[in-house]
């Protein structure tokens, strides 16, 4: 396939770029190796600076919600002029999507401001002579996708992750009926899918990859002789970390020796230190707050192992397969996490990690204390499957190469 052929594609995610988010931009970056051009959007202004680096190799970025009503408006109707059947025809898809939200509904009056701001985004593709567009996250964005695709006709397509799908996963049927393809992270989340649309053929799965080229060579990963056990993510609870400081005061209990490393931010950051308090591990535990990807990649290299002890929320809300896991399997870090979602995909227990029962502290107990115990043959034959599946598997290339073939499909 020639240079020439590649489609000009317009990204479209939540917020672009942010430090919680580096798959989007990274994607990005490796679609334009692949030789298209790619042009990005943002529904939000990013809530957190990244480098200079990133931005620059990203370019101009385009922020939907930035815009000042009156020039929203001005682009309706601009929108409108420029493709009024196209245009008409959108508008009694969008108010058949409108009453099937339930018409008073928030997500119903939201889909209609969305309808309204999509026409910028029409405008934007047009006269950018974008040929598809391709989003991360099957709710906000999707839903500006979905209307600029009608009032335009250029194809779009979607990436799904996780609670864009579990928890806020409204009008599924229509947007993979009407998407070009409509990709995810993992099989789990296609068997999902299934239950809401008979177009099977456009569900698709492209893992959200790393960079297997960067990976490190595993040291011997202790501080004046005591292992490390580091937790990186959010601080909200589907990530589990209260299951993962009662395991750890189980094991400090048990006469195990080691550190924990908690990286990240949220808001249960203060109900965590309680609990560190309360279980008597300011001794053992360390919040180190929120870090930049370069610096979380050095860290990782200190590690002895990495624990994503992820859980369901309360509102059905849950990872599909984190990507800061497969990131502490390049570098060398032997990873537990639990049999939620897809991750058990990446984390084949006794393989490439340990799987411990999601929401089971014992387990998890368990799971900790026989990573602690490997001796170094054990450890590298883990390491060494981590790494050939993630490499296999997970392959930020790789992964965009397979997305730009559906993107060039007709």
């Amino acid at each position: 396939m020639s240079n020439q052929a590649l489609k000009r594609v317009l990204y479209l995610a939540p917020e672009v770029p942010a430090l919680s988010a580096t798959f989007v931009y990274n994607e990005i970056f490796a679609l334009k190796k692949e030789g298209h051009f790619v042009a990005v959007a943002s529904v939000h202004l990013p809530a957190a600076k990244v480098g200079e680096s990133v931005k620059a190799e990203l370019g101009d970025v385009f922020f939907l919600y930035k815009q000042s009503f009156m020039h929203k408006l001005k682009n309706f109707c601009k929108g409108v002029v420029r493709n009024p059947i196209n245009s008409l025809t959108t508008v009694f898809v969008m108010l058949k999507d409108f009453f099937k939200l339930g018409v008073i509904t928030n997500t119903a009056l939201g889909q209609f401001y969305r309808f309204f701001v999509s026409f910028s985004l029409a405008n934007y593709i047009t006269e950018n002579k974008i040929e598809h567009i391709h989003v991360h996250f099957a709710h906000v964005p999707t839903d500006l996708a979905m209307y600029a695709s009608l009032i335009t006709g250029r194809s779009f397509s979607v990436m799904a992750h996780a609670n864009d799908i579990f928890e806020r996963g409204y009008l599924l049927d229509e947007k993979i009926s009407r998407s070009k393809f409509f990709a995810t992270i993992s099989q789990y989340n296609i068997n999902y899918l299934k239950q809401f649309s008979n177009k099977t053929e456009k569900l698709k799965i492209v893992h959200c990859g790393v960079d297997t080229n960067a990976y490190g060579e595993p040291s011997l990963r202790a501080k004046n002789g005591v292992p490390i056990i580091g937790f990186l993510g959010r601080l909200v609870e589907k990530k589990g970390c209260t299951y993962l400081l009662d395991a750890v005061s189980q094991l400090k209990a048990q006469g195990e020796s080691f550190r924990l490393e908690i990286v990240g931010d949220g808001p249960l950051l203060e109900e965590l230190k309680a609990q560190t308090n309360k279980l008597q591990l300011n001794d053992i535990v360390e919040f180190k707050g929120s870090m930049p990807n370069k610096d979380v990649l050095k860290w990782l290299t200190s590690l002895t192992g990495f624990v994503l002890p992820c859980v369901e929320d309360s509102n059905g809300d849950k990872d599909g397969i984190p990507v800061s896991l497969m990131e502490a399997m390049l570098f060398g870090v032997v990873v537990i996490s639990t049999n939620l979602s897809g991750i058990p995909e990446l984390v084949l227990d006794e393989k490439t990690g340990f799987i411990a029962e999601t929401g089971n502290t014992d387990d998890l107990t368990r799971k900790i204390a026989q990573l602690l115990s490997l001796d170094e043959i054990q450890r590298k034959n883990l390491l060494g499957n981590a790494l050939n599946h993630v490499v296999e598997e997970f392959d930020l290339q790789r992964n965009a190469n397979k997305l730009s073939t559906y993107i060039q499909q007709p």
